[in-house]
This record gives structure tokens, sequence and C-alpha cells, in this order.
């Protein structure tokens, strides 16, 4: 069998992330089995299991290379650098969302090969709205290309962030960091799902995101989107980000973004 290129794969990415999304979109609402895992606000549905489940097996069918880093199982994070083939999936990014009949989340599945990320796909069912990159063949939404505005300064910029939901240690640091934000951009949004904030910052609905705290397959794919739409993506205080574990995340073009390094750098100087 010859070996699948990046495309090839990416194609079949798009075809299988749709269906995805369409089994939550269409989910029957009083089965949901919403259970706890780390407390009240990290939860999980029986869709997210089924989706994944879904996802893991479609693509091993397609790839059996295959190794994955998925939220609702246990991960070995050496995959994520050392496989060939290393998917990251996030069966429902936003699944508070979701639980509560709110129409904003969306499959997330991006693809590593030793450690570097060179696809994503991203779909929303809500708006049928299907986000995909490959590296070095840019960045589409619905086969629209993508482009960010490398000149949007940060006053002009509508800013995405997310609160570390399941990090209460942060809370204190994020809201009042966030105030400093506010102070400089145009205005705030907080979504509930990291993946399209940062594919909407790809598509320049918004000027910029950011989140202390986010879980590879949070970022995976969109990361890919982001870069090739021409943003830069990384973590708070502008480091590489983490394939094996937690990371701060900081995603947006490219005046925006260094003038936000500066605020945040400010707010950390004056703790």
């Amino acid at each position: 069998m010859e070996p699948k290129t990046y495309l090839q794969i990416l194609e079949y990415l798009k075809t299988v992330v749709v269906e995805g999304g369409n089994q939550f979109k269409n989910a029957d609402r009083n089965h949901l089995n919403i259970r706890e895992k780390t407390g009240r606000r990290d939860i999980a549905t029986h869709y997210d299991e089924a989706v994944q489940e879904f996802l893991v097996r479609s693509i091993s069918s397609f790839l059996p290379q295959s190794v994955f880093v998925t939220e609702e199982s246990e991960n070995d994070f050496r995959n994520a650098i050392e496989g060939e083939y290393c998917f990251f999936i996030d069966p429902i990014d936003g699944t508070s969302n979701f639980s509560t009949d709110y129409h904003f989340s969306c499959v997330s599945v991006g693809m590593a090969s030793k450690g570097e990320l060179v696809l994503g796909v991203v779909y929303n069912p809500y708006l049928d709205e299907l986000f995909y990159a490959s590296k070095g063949n840019g960045a589409y939404l619905n086969g629209t290309p993508l482009q960010v505005d490398p000149a949007l300064p940060l006053e002009k910029a509508l800013v995405g962030f997310g609160t570390c939901p399941y990090n209460r240690e942060l809370t204190e640091e994020t809201f009042n960091f966030s105030k400093a934000v506010y102070l400089r951009c145009n205005d705030l949004r907080r979504s509930g799902s990291s993946a399209l904030d940062l594919c909407y910052v790809a598509a320049s609905r918004l000027g910029l995101f950011y989140e202390l705290s986010l879980f590879p397959w949070d970022y995976a794919a969109a990361a890919v989107i982001v870069s090739e739409a021409g943003g830069i993506i990384s973590t708070t205080e502008g480091g590489p980000f983490s394939l094996q574990k937690k990371s701060p995340i900081l995603a947006g073009p490219k005046k925006a973004y260094e003038e936000f390094l500066s605020v945040r750098k400010e707010f950390l100087s004056a703790r």
C-alpha cells in the first residue's frame, strides 16, 4: 500500500470530523449522560465519548500506524513527539456549551509528525463551518482562504480569552490580567471553546486570543490553522508551547501579538 500524503490524510479528516460534529449536533438531549470528571466544571457526556470513539476507530482504519492523544482517555504524551502520525482529538471542545444547548462547540483534530504539527481540522456543526489547514498549504474556512492582518493593533482588536475553569488557582491572575488587556483592546469575548476562538483569530473575527492553561488537544489543530493564516501562536510569554502538557496559549497577528506581550510583561513585573 502506498503511504498516505498529508493532503490525503487532510481530506479524510475533513470527512470524519464533519460526521463526528453532526453526531453531537443531532444529539438526543434527554440522554446526554453528563458526568463530572475532576469537578463540576469539568464534565463529559455520552457524546464526548461516542464521537471520540468514532474518530479513533475511523482514523485507525484509514491509517493503521496512528497513535492518539485524546481528551477522554488516559494518554501517553510520548506519542506527541515520537509518533509519525499522532492525532490530538477533542471530540467536543466546548462540552459545557453543548451540555446546555449553547451552540458554540466543535470537533477538533490535529496531527503531528515526530513532534511537528502538520494538519488541523476544526468543525462547528451548528454553523456548518469547517476550518482546516496543512503545513505549507494555507488555512481555509469552507474552501475560502484565511489571512490575518499583521498590522492590526491591539487597541482595535476584539480579544477572546479563556477563564481556566479547571485551574481555579489561576482565577485571580486570569481576571486581574484580563482587566489590563481590556483597558488596552477594543473589547473582550469569552466563548467557551478555545479551538473555535483560535480559528476565529485565523478568520480575523477575533484580533487575539489567550488563555493561561490549555491542554494540547485544545489547541493542536487550531495552531496549524492560525499559523497557516499568517498568525503567531505561542505561550502567553512568547515562548514555544508544548504538545506534552498544558500550556498558556496566545495567538494573533503580528502587531497585536507583540503589543499583548508588552502588556503581559508589564503586568507580571508589577505583581
